[in-house]
């Protein structure tokens, strides 16, 4: 364990935002939004089913946009296709947030469709992840870094749904 900490502490500037980021963008994707998502969908006044549909709808997205996605940023570069997830990802929520300004028999339809723009931004930031990691490590610390990337997604995926949980008591 000693060993990963001096690693760490020799992690390159480049290495050290982006595994900040990293953290930053999977706090707010896997956690805070995965939670308030569901929730939001249930006030909405929908059941399980439906979550779990529009859920899926996204996974399966997820998955057949990636190929696209890793074939869209070799043509634009691996940072700049990185940055198409956010944008994507942030595009996504807004709409789904705006559901409730169109008439009610087209908010499922406009939710999933909503959930596919979320998922096609997060395919566009995970199939980059990898790649850059090896652009912006040296062979001495790539194991380090790739290591400390795997344990940031769970870590922080588990706070931002532990302070989503938390943020409906601040606002009832």
């Amino acid at each position: 364990m000693h060993e990963y900490w001096q690693a760490i502490r020799t992690f390159s500037p480049s290495l050290r935002r982006f595994l900040l980021s990293s953290a930053l963008v999977t706090t707010v994707a896997f956690g805070l939004s995965a939670v308030l998502q569901n929730l939001y969908l249930l006030r909405l006044g929908y059941d399980a089913r439906f979550i779990g549909t529009v859920l899926g709808t996204g996974q399966l997205t997820w998955a057949m946009a990636a190929l696209p996605a890793a074939m869209v940023s070799s043509r634009v570069g691996l940072r700049n296709g990185y940055m198409v997830g956010p944008g994507l990802f942030g595009l996504g929520l807004a709409l789904l947030l705006s559901v409730e300004v169109l008439p009610p028999a087209l908010w499922a339809a406009w939710l999933i469709g909503s959930q596919v723009i979320v998922m096609v931004g997060v395919a566009f930031m995970t199939v980059n992840i990898a790649p850059y990691l090896m652009t912006v490590t040296g062979e001495a610390e790539r194991r380090h870094a790739f290591a400390v990337f795997q344990a940031l997604i769970p870590t922080t995926a588990f706070l931002g749904s532990v302070i989503a949980g938390l943020l409906p008591g601040f606002f009832a």
